[in-house]
């Protein structure tokens, strides 16, 4: 109930307002930030969308949330889940109509969870680490972008990575979860113009690049309302992992 609470106060932009007092805020696992468009909202019983924040250009819908962090060694990480119209021409990950990361995080494995100082990781054989890596095709495959980002000289880039995806989850729509460290969020400038880019098929491996190439990616517009929002809750998400990670380095 306070997860339904948290959704929505958030859609009517009341929580996210310094002005309220903290301790009438949901929790930052109970934030989300929600925006989509005027045929999602008819289709599954919403409010009409604010103009300010109504989606577009195949985005139907998307979530921003923080959620807890613990498995991947940090005390939150933020994501997006991103509702797409059916067709888009998405690099997705794996082939098939859906697949998940988590087999893939080191603490999923009994053998790896634990793993202080990277001692379990190592202990692997060499031939074990290049297999279980090379199985990771969910990174570097999203990003956030400014309109302008020219590697290396310009613009605004951070990495998004794939939780998992879902396709045709309703007829018509493919859902995306992704996933970074708070951080992706929290550094984007006030009014700055900010972009959700996904890889097109066709495009290059960037597990094994430096710089994205702009061309190999399908560009969505975030609206500021949304980014601002998002960045709010962001924001103390990151400094406590920031904190938590200078505790740990002592």
């Amino acid at each position: 109930m306070k997860r339904i609470a948290a959704f929505l106060c958030l859609q009517l932009w009341l929580c996210a307002s310094s002005a309220q007092p903290e301790e009438k805020r949901p929790s930052l696992e109970e934030a989300s930030v929600i925006a989509y468009s005027k045929a999602f909202a008819k289709r599954f019983g919403l409010l009409d969308p604010s103009p300010e924040v109504e989606m577009t250009e195949g985005v139907e819908a998307i979530e921003f949330r923080v959620e807890s962090g613990r498995q991947r060694g940090t005390l939150f990480r933020c994501k997006l889940r991103v509702y797409l119209r059916t067709g888009l021409p998405i690099a997705y990950p794996k082939e098939g109509g859906s697949a998940s990361r988590d087999a893939l995080l080191l603490p999923e494995h009994f053998f790896l969870n634990k793993n202080e100082q990277n001692k379990r990781w190592l202990a692997l054989s060499p031939e074990d680490r290049v297999h279980f890596k090379n199985q990771d095709t969910f990174i570097r495959n999203a990003g956030l972008a400014s309109p302008d980002f020219d590697p290396p000289k310009a613009g605004y880039w951070r990495d998004l990575n794939y939780d998992g995806f879902y396709r045709d989850v309703f007829p018509g729509i493919e859902y995306i979860r992704l996933d970074s460290d708070c951080g992706a969020f929290a550094d984007i400038k006030k009014n700055r113009a900010v972009q959700l880019w996904l890889k097109r098929e066709g495009g290059r491996d960037y597990r094994q690049t430096v710089f994205q190439d702009p061309g190999d990616f399908l560009k969505f517009s975030l609206s500021s309302a949304f980014l601002a929002s998002a960045g709010k809750w962001a924001k103390p998400a990151d400094e406590r992992n920031r904190a938590a990670l200078g505790r740990q380095q002592k």
